[in-house]
């Protein structure tokens, strides 16, 4: 994990490498007891609905075919 840890370091990510009590500190509710490390990402951390995610997509899908039959339609007219 030290190295793990040394090699984000060098990329720059922002991490910190917690040991028991820092871990303790931080997450007072977490039961630390039979952990010795933990890596904390400090910035830049994010997170994605995924059902959210797939029911946009399948928006997009549906927008998609309408407007490409829409488009068919319009061209019969012509």
């Amino acid at each position: 994990m030290h190295e793990n840890h040394e090699i984000q370091k060098h990329e720059n990510v922002d991490v910190a490498l917690l040991d028991q009590h820092g871990l303790q500190q931080k997450f007072p509710w977490l039961n630390v007891d039979d952990l010795a490390l933990g890596s904390l990402g400090l910035s830049g951390e994010g997170w994605f609905d995924g059902y959210a995610l797939l029911m946009a997509f399948r928006a997009s899908r549906w927008v998609s075919v309408i407007c490409r039959r829409m488009r068919k339609v319009l061209n019969m007219r012509r």
